[in-house]
């Protein structure tokens, strides 16, 4: 090591072992009792075991440390990725090269780039441990996932990969779609985030056409429109094996959501369709009903923030009258009303072969006959229900009443951790049994039990769910948080809706008492 090195390494060392803030509050939060509380002492032991530690491989002898640690194919593989490295020019990632018997590899926003990639994909074609390969972030582009498609081509033990937010194109998409037309053995891509473009779905569907053994695909956040809507309806219609397919956040808006509820409408093999953030509007929701009445596999659907409405939602409730499959269906976040809501419930209650046990409504106000049904509907169905709370008119000045309900999944949760002096690191670190940096669904199932926490299996599912931001069905320290911070934000938000309605009945008020003072003198 050098003397600079050694001059500051002490000091480093020493920062670490102190306490570091992981939650620092927003200037307009201010400061919070309950973030102060979050405080994680890290030593430089623990930060050893972190898997960003892929981050100081300047100084390394990789040939010397592969020559004594490494032994037989373990040995190879590391010597091909090390020779790749020194022919590309790039420098090796001791990450890759420690963790390449692994069964998953996560190595999120390294900055591989195009010949980094490369380096890594040579090495993977004769890699038979690694089934789980999680790239995102590493702006491999076009050029780099032509070297992933020529070792898919060759691998025969990868079953999941993640290249979202790689910058990929259009180009990139080709490329890799056409080498997964034979492939039997990919279960899970992720594409989300690659700036695909409208033209770039169309190789996307060809390949859905043709493979059938891709279970899920998530493509959101790729400027996909009109066209590629059109795309996606054909592939739907004709392929039967995929499962899941995640197109929220794109930019379908009405005509393109007809045709994607067109190709639902034929769909036989669909079991969650993520459409949120597209635009969907009234026409959109009016398809997607219909939709609902026929098909007979769907079981989780979500669609929101499409600027659905009152009538949109009746339509989607004249779906439910007759669907018997979907289980789970996320309207949040849109205006569909009180009496919308209603709707949605009511259709559902009158359906006996109804299967929908988990409805989301964050952020829409329901009705006192929507609660009245709704707690009829959780006794009796054991149903779960999310929504912004309940407004009632009472008398004739319109006086409203807000009650929160179940404003946020996180509350329970929340209320466990402050009743039992706890911090969230802390809860982290007990629920987290085996040390591995994340929460399964069973460790933390198993830890809310343990607590004696008064939640049920169906809340603990959506309470996951919601914490799941990256979806890989487990929590890192870092979703808990975001998880807190949400909840801490919608109680303040809660606070300011009860102030403008305190503010605008008082104005109402004030308006009829001038009202009246004028009448009286006019009428004399």
């Amino acid at each position: 090591m050098s003397a600079s090195h050694e001059s500051w390494l002490p000091g480093l060392q020493s920062l670490l072992k102190g306490p570091v803030l992981i939650t620092q509050p927003t200037p307009e939060e201010g400061v919070d009792d309950e973030v102060i509380d979050d405080v994680i002492d890290v030593s430089i032991d623990t930060i050893d075991t972190v898997d960003t530690d892929y981050e100081t491989d300047l100084d390394m002898d990789y040939e010397e440390w592969i020559a004594e640690d490494m032994i037989g194919d373990e040995a190879r593989q590391q010597q091909t990725y090390v020779n790749q490295c020194n022919e590309t020019g790039v420098i090796p990632v001791s990450y890759f090269l420690r963790h390449i018997t692994n069964t998953t590899f996560r190595m999120r926003h390294h900055g591989l780039g195009p010949l980094g990639a490369k380096a890594i994909t040579i090495s993977l074609k004769e890699n038979h441990d690694i089934e789980h390969l999680d790239l995102e972030g590493n702006w491999i582009q076009r050029e780099g996932a032509s070297y992933m498609a020529t070792m898919l081509r060759e691998n025969m033990f990868i079953t999941d990969i993640n290249l979202s937010e790689n910058q990929l194109g259009r180009d990139g998409a080709d490329v890799l779609c056409k080498a997964l037309h034979k492939n039997e053995l990919l279960r899970t891509l992720d594409l989300s985030g690659n700036n695909l473009l409208d033209s770039g779905a169309s190789s996307i569907c060809e390949m859905l056409q043709k493979n059938t053994f891709l279970k899920h695909l998530y493509l959101a956040n790729n400027k996909f429109e009109e066209q590629a809507a059109h795309n996606f309806r054909e592939a739907l219609s004709h392929n039967e094996t995929l499962e899941t397919l995640d197109l929220g956040w794109n930019h379908f808006r009405t005509n393109g959501a007809v045709s994607i509820a067109e190709g639902l409408q034929e769909n036989y093999g669909l079991r969650s369709l993520l459409l949120t953030m597209n635009g969907f509007s009234e026409p959109g929701a009016e398809a997607l009903g219909r939709a609902l009445k026929h098909n007979r596999t769907l079981t989780e659907l979500d669609v929101s923030q499409n600027r659905i409405k009152e009538i949109g939602a009746g339509h989607i409730a004249l779906g439910l009258q007759t669907n018997d499959v979907l289980k789970k269906l996320k309207l949040g976040y849109n205006p569909i009303s009180e009496d919308g809501a209603l709707a949605l419930l009511t259709a559902i209650s009158k359906n006996d072969q109804s299967c929908v046990k988990h409805i989301d409504l964050s952020e829409v106000f329901v009705s006192a006959d929507f609660k009245t049904l709704q707690t009829r509907m959780e006794a009796e169905r054991m149903m779960f229900i999310i929504h912004a709370g309940v407004v009632n008119c009472r008398g004739s000045d319109s006086d409203y009443i807000l009650e929160t309900f179940r404003r946020h999944p996180f509350e329970k949760l929340r209320k466990y951790v402050q009743s039992a002096g706890y911090r969230l690191v802390d809860l982290f670190r007990d629920f987290d049994k085996d040390g591995s940096c994340t929460i399964t669904f069973e460790e933390f199932e198993r830890g809310l039990k343990m607590g004696n926490v008064k939640i049920t299996e169906s809340e603990i599912a959506c309470l996951m769910q919601t914490l799941d931001l990256n979806r890989d069905g487990m929590l890192d320290f870092s979703e808990l948080m975001k998880g807190d911070k949400e909840y801490r934000r919608q109680l303040r938000q809660d606070a300011q809706c009860q102030d403008d309605r305190k503010v605008q009945r008082d104005a109402n008020r004030l308006q009829k008492r001038e009202s009246k003072f004028l009448d009286d003198i006019i009428n004399g």
